[in-house]
């Protein structure tokens, strides 16, 4: 978990940072779905990451919930935000997909 600031020049997160964040957080998982749904409400921002071979570096992304709030910070002309950042591992895209319609918010559509 880590907070971070965001803004059109910089999101101050590294792929690195994501796949270590997923690592760590796969110490909280007991086989129930109860800790991702922990960590989907206590983040602002919650990415999964998955291998993926043909990645230039092995892993792929998809931020499950928050993906309105870093575009806004993205394509806003103000200063930078900050959110409490996250990611957990899945297996796939497909379950990334199906994390974020099922439990990554209404931010999805705005």
């Amino acid at each position: 978990m880590r907070n971070i600031s965001m803004n059109k020049k910089t999101i101050e997160l590294d792929f690195q940072s994501i796949v270590d964040m997923a690592n760590n957080n796969n110490a909280l998982m007991d086989g129930t779905m109860e800790p991702v749904l922990n960590i989907l409400r206590s983040h602002e921002v919650v990415i999964g990451v998955w291998q993926d071979v043909e990645s230039p570096n092995g892993f792929d992304t998809l931020i499950i919930k928050g993906i309105s709030l870093v575009r806004n910070a993205y394509c806003s002309e103000g200063g930078p935000c900050s959110a409490l950042v996250t990611a957990i591992a899945v297996v796939c895209p497909e379950q990334a997909e199906a994390l974020r319609q099922l439990h990554g918010g209404m931010d999805v559509l705005q």
